[in-house]
């Protein structure tokens, strides 16, 4: 079996990593929601803080700035979409519907139904998924 190389194993890790994030099938305890809430949170606060020197820079023009703005536009889509499934999943642990994770798109109701995911407690088995085999239609 040949091992991975260094740039192999990068983009086996940060498929892993995505595929963390993204699968909405993964159950989330109270805990494990507190911790993806953080890590979204830092990873937000220190684009944030990183950012904000740059577009204050004198030396910047307005061409870079524009690509720069083009570029985090991205960044800022997929940091907003790693939300919905990290809700989903913790609704879906508490046995509720995953769709509610659609609050989010509210103005200032994030942060709220945050700190409300974290109080609700998960149940035993959450909302069951059906078995692969099983007809979409029932």
């Amino acid at each position: 079996m040949r091992r991975m190389t260094g740039g192999v194993r990068f983009f086996a890790m940060v498929g892993e990593g995505f595929l963390t994030v993204y699968d909405p099938q993964r159950r989330s305890s109270r805990t494990r929601f507190a911790r993806e809430a953080l890590l979204w949170a830092l990873l937000g606060a220190a684009g944030w803080f990183a950012l904000d020197p740059i577009a204050d820079a004198e030396w910047i023009s307005d061409e870079m700035l524009v690509g720069i703005a083009h570029g985090v536009s991205w960044l800022v889509f997929a940091w907003s979409t790693a939300l919905f499934p990290m809700l989903a999943r913790r609704f879906h642990d508490a046995g509720m519907s995953g769709a509610w994770s659609g609050l989010a798109l509210i103005p200032r109701v994030t942060p709220i139904l945050i700190l409300g995911l974290l109080m609700l407690p998960a149940r035993p088995a959450g909302r069951a998924w059906p078995p692969a085999e099983a007809p979409f239609f029932a």
